[in-house]
């Protein structure tokens, strides 16, 4: 018999290509406070980073600050865009970054800046970075 903290574990593991996950990925592991519980302990021990209500994203160990950081190949940027799939929001990127994105220009954006197609009251963020801050 293995507990939810375990089973919560072994499911992040074993799910390589996705690494935002949201509340309800867990709800047949458990009731919704055990789960909810699990969650905060796992963000408090640096495993998941919370970006928002019920949004998580793996995290990983900064070598040189020991900080948790997203483990997600692309940064915040990527786990951002794979939390607005995940959360089934339709958005386009700004006009510079789809330039770029197209190769008419070879400047990186310092930031991407999404353009929200529909209404979301959300507010998703990693550290002091914020969705379309």
């Amino acid at each position: 018999m293995s507990t939810v903290m375990q089973r919560v574990k072994i499911r992040l593991s074993r799910t390589k290509r996705k690494s935002v996950f949201i509340r309800s990925d867990f709800n047949d592991l458990g009731g919704y406070a055990q789960v909810g519980r699990v969650l905060r302990t796992l963000t408090d021990d640096g495993l998941l980073i919370k970006m928002g209500y019920g949004v998580y994203v793996k995290a990983r160990r900064n070598r040189f600050t020991n900080e948790s950081m997203p483990d997600i190949d692309g940064g915040i940027d990527a786990a951002f865009i794979e939390a607005l799939n995940q959360l089934n929001v339709g958005f386009d990127f700004d006009e510079i970054t789809t330039k770029y994105l197209r190769g008419e220009i070879a400047q990186i954006p310092v930031k991407i800046s999404f353009i929200i197609k529909q209404r979301f009251s959300r507010k998703l963020a990693i550290g002091n970075v914020f969705l379309n801050d």
